[in-house]
């Protein structure tokens, strides 16, 4: 019996493990393309809330900051993905034009060591 549920535990915690955000890969979009940004969120972890004013809508409160780590970037487009079911689905897409001005960006330049936050996550 004890074999069992040590069996059990080791097979849930490998198909646990299997796949995650941090080591799966990332979508084929990012193919061949450097890490030039880095993407926080503040706070981290982002725990979800439940608005109190209507019943069952839940959702993370936080912000969100990019920054060019090495050199100014040109701003071609923006948008999210979410990690669901072991993979990666598109949230959102959007042009440049719309993704700078969420996130303050002046003239589609991300300046090398500049964050730039959306406050309205």
């Amino acid at each position: 019996m004890k074999f069992t549920i040590l069996l059990t535990s080791l097979l849930y915690y490998q198909l646990a493990m299997a796949q995650n955000p941090e080591t799966d890969t990332l979508p084929s979009k990012f193919d061949g393309l450097e890490q030039l940004i880095q993407v926080q969120h503040f706070p981290n972890p982002v725990y979800v809330s439940i608005e109190e004013n209507e019943e069952g809508l839940f959702f993370w409160k936080h912000t969100t900051s990019l920054l060019s780590i090495k050199e100014n970037i040109k701003v071609l487009e923006g948008g999210a993905f979410i990690y669901y079911n072991n993979q990666w689905y598109l949230r959102v897409a959007m042009g440049a034009k719309e993704f700078c001005k969420l996130y303050d960006i002046k003239n589609r330049i991300m300046k090398a060591g500049q964050p730039y936050t959306f406050k309205d996550n």
